[in-house]
């Protein structure tokens, strides 16, 4: 019986200790943030030394989209902050992301933050760490994804 628990412990012990990355955002009171103040704090968990996390901000000005590459503040080897970057009166969509590996080749873990015009978060959701079917590429955030937020936001990503 000891050995049938043993055996069995052995794949979520492994899972943990090789297993993809994993974030998880949280909104820093009050919402909506200033300008340069803390809006968000990231908390990553990597199982390899060579890691990246990202974020970025998806939107529509002028009825075009932008993507702006927003910069995240290293404040330990597992916890960054995100200032305000983005334009207010506007609905964004932030994508968070850590990567295990050079490219994510290791995993990637994304998170989809929903801000609406006043400022306010709307939501946030993960995605489900793993691969593309039937290929080494990582499963990543889509464009179709980042466009359904936005609409969800009541903002036109028709170009």
């Amino acid at each position: 019986m000891r050995l049938v628990a043993r055996s069995l412990a052995l794949p979520f012990v492994a899972a943990a200790l090789f297993g993809p990355p994993h974030l998880t955002v949280t909104a820093v009171a009050p919402q909506p943030a200033t300008p340069g103040a803390p809006a968000f704090t990231v908390a990553i968990e990597h199982h390899h030394e060579d890691v990246a996390v990202t974020a970025r901000a998806e939107g529509v000005q002028r009825g075009v989209p932008v993507t702006r590459a927003l910069t995240l503040v290293r404040r330990d080897s597992t916890h960054y902050t995100v200032a305000r970057q983005w334009d207010a009166g506007t609905p964004w969509v932030l994508v968070l992301a850590v990567e295990q590996g050079e490219g994510g080749r290791h995993g990637v873990a994304e998170a989809v933050v929903s801000i609406d015009a006043r400022g306010a978060v709307q939501g946030i959701t993960y995605t489900t760490p793993g691969f593309v079917d039937g290929t080494k590429e990582p499963r990543r955030v889509t464009r179709r994804e980042v466009q359904a937020a936005l609409a969800k936001l009541g903002v036109s990503t028709a170009g």
